[in-house]
């Protein structure tokens, strides 16, 4: 089978338990912190746990399925950015019915909105690893 559909797959189903994540680092704004603060606060914070929380998460998959190059592991990143923004677009615009300002709104860092710097961190993140660990050379890591 052609490498770079190994990888697009491989990148497409790591994707789906960092979606899981992120509703467990939901949860876990809405049932501690976020209670206690102010949500515009909270998302901010969310942002940082959210991060952690996935960081613990792809540390040990991406050590797993360790990426075969450093252009593959940006692709992976620009994947899951994509796929993310597919997501929260869908559920903002489309399920939530919010108007589309409110999306853009939501990448205003000059307004103190964090969501960009996950974004940045999802579509760096697997190359930063593949910089700190380099590829597995190895025939189970195609």
């Amino acid at each position: 089978m052609n490498k770079g559909i190994i990888s697009f797959r491989r990148y497409f189903l790591l994707w789906f338990p960092l979606l899981a994540a992120a509703f467990v680092n939901g949860a876990l704004r809405e049932i501690t912190y976020g209670r206690c603060m102010d949500t515009a606060w909270a998302h901010r914070l969310s942002v940082f746990t959210g991060m952690a929380i996935m960081s613990a998460l792809l540390w040990p998959l991406l050590s797993k399925w360790r990426p075969v190059s450093a252009r593959e592991s940006l692709f992976g990143g620009l994947l899951w950015l994509v796929m993310t923004e597919i997501f929260e677009f869908s559920m903002v615009v489309l399920f939530s019915g919010k108007p589309f300002s409110f999306f853009l709104g939501m990448h205003n860092l000059a307004a103190g909105e964090l969501w960009p710097l996950f974004l940045l961190f999802i579509a760096l993140f697997p190359h930063l690893f593949f910089r700190i660990r380099g590829p597995l050379m190895s025939p189970d890591n195609p």
